[in-house]
């Protein structure tokens, strides 16, 4: 059987159509929180999790946020030196504060003046942990303590922080004002569970 050009040239277009059609109905999927979201261990082991953003499709300068933890079952502190594929690039300031017999990390990102904005995907911290007695731990984001800004140091509202009263409008504003929706990944660390697989 013989194809001719014509028939190859027909069968390109529908390819290529289709793939454009797969990219328009590509919705994005914005996340924030750590990865990886559960890890089971034993007593008086060390553990790791990557804070990741994925699919933030607005941009922003810099952001803050606050991260609770059970402090009778783990111990736990967060950096975002030397990490894997960075957010923010290899120049930005980081501080990640946890104070004296406190159970909650204060953390604050920001690229330095000059630089442009940034949106994507890649990892803005590591958190390092230690067990310290069995059971299950949580680490969760504070919802209300995410706070972003562009570039002049307005700060930029997301759906995270808003009430309910200022959501109906959410939608309608201008996107260089607001931070597009996105889901929240606690995490949870289970001590001496060996029936419980991480995820």
């Amino acid at each position: 059987m013989k194809i001719s050009s014509k028939n190859i040239l027909l069968f390109l277009l529908l390819i290529i159509s289709g793939c454009q059609q797969c990219i328009l109905e590509h919705k994005a999927s914005p996340k924030f929180g750590f990865d990886p979201q559960s890890k089971s261990i034993g007593s008086e082991e060390f553990f790791s999790l990557d804070i990741i953003v994925n699919e933030i499709e607005s941009p922003f300068f810099g952001m803050s946020f606050q991260i609770e933890y059970d402090s009778s079952k783990i111990d736990l502190s967060c950096s975002a030196s030397n990490i894997e594929d960075p957010l923010f690039g290899n120049n930005y300031l980081a501080n990640f504060i946890k104070p004296e017999n406190e159970k909650i990390i204060y953390s604050s990102i920001s690229l330095f003046n000059g630089q442009d904005p940034i949106s994507g995907s890649g990892n803005i911290a590591v958190c390092n942990g230690f067990s310290k007695s069995s059971g299950t731990a949580q680490i969760t984001f504070i919802p209300n303590s995410f706070y972003f800004i562009n570039e002049y140091g307005d700060e930029l509202l997301n759906a995270v922080n808003l009430d309910s009263s200022y959501n109906a409008n959410y939608n309608q504003l201008d996107s260089s004002a607001i931070i597009y929706e996105f889901e929240i990944l606690d995490a949870r660390i289970d001590i001496d569970q060996p029936g419980i697989i991480d995820n």
